[in-house]
């Protein structure tokens, strides 16, 4: 059985976890608050004026505008994102007007400004003449070509960039707070929960200099650092040296770089890296005895799939037992082989691209041709290329 697994590759990396900020604040970074409803005051000071309560944690930014803590306090510029505009009944597509006419038409207002002059009809017309005959503007035209954001008349333009339900609205919580400055309790915020794009595909050096630049950050204690970024750029950065056939390196790395990490996300992480490791470097025994691990952790509870959650620090259990059960054909130790298919059979989410093939693999294995070749032979009839090839090899 000379099947190896392929390797899959990441773009988006996304942190959730929270917890009170012990760091340097840095201009422009973006904090977020750890939940619904914190206060942002006028002065950095808890019996100050409290100028606002903050929305949903995951709609709105907290810019750094001081990098110094004054009294635990951070100055921040607040960004609502679409969910907070949402949230208290405004139109969403008003702050994509908004940043489209800044970037591309250079439009100098605040946001304050462009909410009075947005509401306004004649500039609402004025507004809407210019994007509709501007010939480069090929975000406005792909939203006219769209039946459900139809904008071919001024009509279908307001009804879906401009117009909100205003008697039943909070607008007012948007439209005088957005971009204001505020002082925020640094126990109300959290460095996490940023999201980052990562080329794809790219060379080892390229990622191992973002991992060093993460290490430079945790050194200067920067809250632009996190320990989650950190793992997602190691990932990264493991997963590309197998691509170039380094797989024994990542083993060494990890043990190099592990005194870094300390969550216990982050070592179930580096376990899963080295059981995937060993596979490539074709130690099958270490991978199994990694992967039986995380099986373990996962019946007991203590780590989650991220094909049913996707959060920070989850582990793709499919991809476990891809690796497990093929390391057990590899050894050919069939029967426990046959024990994991079987599990997997039983959960779907825990199912991988090959994992008909190898529980049919072990069913033939253990002399069990009659079932292999049923389920051969529906996999099959499901256009499964992989089965053809061991239906016709086995049970014609």
């Amino acid at each position: 059985m000379n099947k190896i697994l392929s390797i899959l590759f990441f773009t988006l990396i996304s942190f959730t976890s929270f917890g009170q900020i012990d760091c340097k604040p840095t201009m422009g970074f973006a904090f977020k608050p750890i939940k619904k409803g914190i206060s942002l005051y006028t002065k950095p000071d808890l019996n100050s004026k409290i100028a606002l309560k903050s929305p949903s944690a995951d709609n709105v930014w907290l810019s750094c505008t001081n990098v110094n803590l004054i009294n635990d306090f951070v100055e921040v510029e607040v960004g609502f994102i679409h969910g907070a505009f949402r949230e208290n009944g405004v139109n969403s597509l008003l702050l994509d007007l908004y940043q489209y006419l800044k970037s591309d038409y250079e439009y100098k207002f605040n946001f304050q400004e462009y909410a009075k002059f947005i509401m306004i009809k004649e500039n609402q017309k004025a507004i809407y003449s210019l994007l509709f005959n501007d010939p480069n503007n090929d975000w406005f035209k792909d939203y006219s070509s769209r039946e459900e954001y139809d904008v071919s008349t001024f009509e279908g333009f307001y009804s879906n960039w401009i117009s909100y339900d205003k008697s039943s609205s909070n607008d007012s919580y948007i439209f005088e707070n957005e971009g204001t400055v505020v002082y925020v309790h640094k126990s109300e915020i959290t460095n996490e929960g940023t999201v980052s794009m990562i080329l794809n595909g790219a060379s080892s050096d390229y990622y191992l200099k973002l991992f060093n630049e993460q290490i430079d950050l945790k050194n200067e204690n920067s809250c632009i650092y996190t320990e989650d970024k950190l793992l997602s750029y190691f990932e990264f950065y493991s997963n590309a040296l197998i691509r170039e056939d380094l797989p024994f390196k990542v083993i060494q790395e990890i043990n190099k770089f592990s005194y870094h990490f300390k969550n216990f996300e982050s070592i179930n992480t580096l376990n899963f890296l080295k059981m995937k490791a060993s596979y490539f470097d074709q130690n099958y025994t270490t991978t199994i005895n990694f992967a039986e691990k995380l099986v373990t952790l996962y019946d007991e509870k203590k780590i989650t799939n991220s094909n049913d959650t996707f959060g920070g620090g989850d582990i793709d259990m499919s991809r476990v037992y891809a690796f497990l059960i093929s390391g057990l054909l590899q050894t050919s130790n069939y029967t426990k082989a046959l024990k994991y298919s079987k599990k997997c059979d039983t959960e779907p989410k825990l199912q991988f691209a090959q994992h008909i093939e190898f529980y049919a693999i072990s069913l033939l294995n253990l002399d069990q041709k009659t079932m292999a070749c049923k389920m051969l032979n529906k996999a099959y009839s499901n256009g499964n290329e992989g089965a053809r090839e061991l239906l016709k090899k086995h049970c014609e």
